[in-house]
């Protein structure tokens, strides 16, 4: 191998390149030959594409390198180092021609890019994951294997907004952790590490709070009132009970006064509130259930019974058109006879006239 043109793609080109990989003919091919037929440099033999690198090898045989074949390279890389933006409308950063005998190459741009010849002409592959280093922990300790490779501190990572129940969590743990002092004995270490909660029964202790109604403070006078409000309620509910049955009683005696009656009204308004608040969602969903069931059957019967009107009409319909048929063609029959008797009779009535 004498020549190498190396095409160093960027940006759009050189993801494009990785993503054509096993996907049949690549979509760089085109791109290539038109840049080196605007450039007039010499199409090499065979492209040999780098997956994963963004870099484009084209290969030159033996027979083609002379004079002339380099003093055309060398026009056409001077080209490209005075139209720029043909490289970049094709995402090419760098156009490089090497020669690996003479160690002698061309470029496209005055500024030397870092990588080396080695790189270009032997570039380096990515070893498959089972060959790479694996990440391990030791037992229970935060020691990682020695093996394993550095994290790349320039990589930026997107971090989701912290959580605040765990920083809750958190900071109950914190505060419950045992802190030695120097004064203690151990029965005191052993009374306080005994009283540590486990973190799996704090965090559900924690996630319980939110569920459960909010606990009351300790002071006697929000007890008290608490227990007021109760007994009051209580009560309330005990004299609407018999406020609904004086009034059932009066309407029993014959009382028809008007305001007795709203008053009835709204008591038995107030017992079908009731009893919708209290009654069971199971039962709600079982009568519901039943509806439907019976509005299905009774569709079933009014199908059956359309379905069976239907073939009575028909059955009718069809008696009608036959007896219709009978009753018309009777009267035919009798005048085509009359008809006929008319004419045998005119026709004798001519023979005779003759004799």
């Amino acid at each position: 191998m004498a020549l190498v043109l190396v095409i160093q793609l960027q940006g759009q080109g050189a993801r494009n390149l990785s993503a054509d990989e096993g996907r049949g003919l690549p979509r760089y091919v085109a791109d290539v030959h038109c840049v080196l037929d605007t450039l007039k440099i010499p199409m090499p033999q065979s492209l040999v594409p780098i997956w994963k690198s963004g870099i484009i090898r084209g290969i030159y045989s033996n027979e083609a390198a002379n004079s002339m074949f380099y003093n055309a390279l060398e026009a056409g890389f001077a080209r490209a180092r005075r139209i720029p933006p043909l490289l970049e409308k094709y995402s090419i950063k760098v156009l490089r021609l090497v020669d690996a005998r003479n160690k002698k190459c061309f470029l496209s741009s005055d500024r030397e890019p870092h990588t080396s010849l080695a790189d270009y002409m032997y570039p380096p592959r990515s070893l498959p994951s089972s060959a790479g280093p694996s990440r391990s922990r030791i037992s229970d300790s935060n020691t990682i294997n020695p093996n394993t490779v550095a994290p790349n501190k320039r990589r930026r990572v997107s971090t989701e907004d912290h959580d605040i129940a765990m920083e809750r969590l958190l900071s109950i743990r914190r505060s419950t952790e045992y802190k030695p002092t120097d004064g203690g004995t151990s029965s005191a270490q052993t009374n306080v590490t005994q009283n540590v909660v486990s973190p799996s029964r704090r965090y559900d202790h924690y996630n319980s709070s939110f569920l459960s109604a909010p606990r009351s403070t300790s002071s006697d006078a929000v007890e008290l009132a608490q227990r007021t409000l109760w007994d009051t309620r209580r009560e309330l509910g005990t004299l609407r009970s018999k406020e609904i049955a004086l009034i059932s009683r009066l309407k029993q005696l014959g009382e028809t006064d008007s305001t007795t009656c709203s008053e009835v009204l709204s008591s038995e308004e107030s017992k079908n509130n009731v009893y919708l608040k209290g009654a069971p969602l199971a039962k709600l969903e079982d009568d519901l259930r039943s509806v439907q069931i019976e509005n299905q059957t009774l569709h079933s019967q009014l199908q059956a019974e359309r379905s069976r009107r239907k073939q009575l009409e028909g059955l009718l319909s069809k008696a009608q058109g036959e007896e219709n048929s009978e009753l018309l063609f009777i009267p035919a029959m009798l005048s085509a006879m009359e008809s006929l008797s008319r004419l045998s009779q005119e026709v004798l009535e001519a023979a005779r006239k003759d004799d």
